[in-house]
């Protein structure tokens, strides 16, 4: 038998990220456990530590280097952040993918990037947002750019 089905590699392109995503979903062999949004995501570190953030949450000097359980209900009160924008972000920490699905998408993991410290992800994301924004949304997204800049002050200079 095949680890992965001969049409599913195709599907997918990649096995490695047909095999991440898996186990993004599964949360078989997770190790840590975050809760946000008041949801628990059991997930693995070796993903999570492609992130700035997590990565000196996890090797600093910290509680949570040593902890099984974080938690990231405090921070996800800064205004913009969103339970789909932080799992666009998590998806891609393990698929190194960023595919939002409708234009409010982009916002919302655009924020939750830059909150992780993800400034490669942000300027992917922006490209591709470039890309395909037509031209009647280009006020929306820069009208709704400029109220997150406004009301997270200080996010942006990280």
């Amino acid at each position: 038998m095949e680890w992965f089905p001969g049409d599913a590699v195709e599907r997918c392109g990649n096995p490695l990220e047909m095999h991440n995503r898996h186990y993004f979903r599964s949360e078989e062999f997770s190790d840590i456990q975050l809760q946000a949004f008041g949801k628990t995501y059991r997930l693995h570190r070796f993903c999570l530590v492609r992130s700035p953030f997590f990565h000196r949450m996890f090797t600093g000097d910290w509680s949570e280097s040593a902890a099984n359980k974080v938690s990231l209900d405090s921070q996800c009160n800064l205004q913009g952040l969103t339970k789909d924008g932080l799992e666009l972000a998590l998806e891609f920490l393990y698929t190194a993918k960023l595919e939002p699905k409708f234009l409010d998408d982009f916002g919302e993991a655009l924020l939750v990037l830059k909150f992780l410290l993800m400034d490669a992800a942000v300027e992917e994301l922006l490209n591709k947002l470039d890309r395909s924004l037509e031209v009647k949304d280009h006020y929306r997204v820069s009208h709704t750019a400029a109220i997150c800049r406004e009301s997270i002050k200080g996010l942006w200079d990280l």
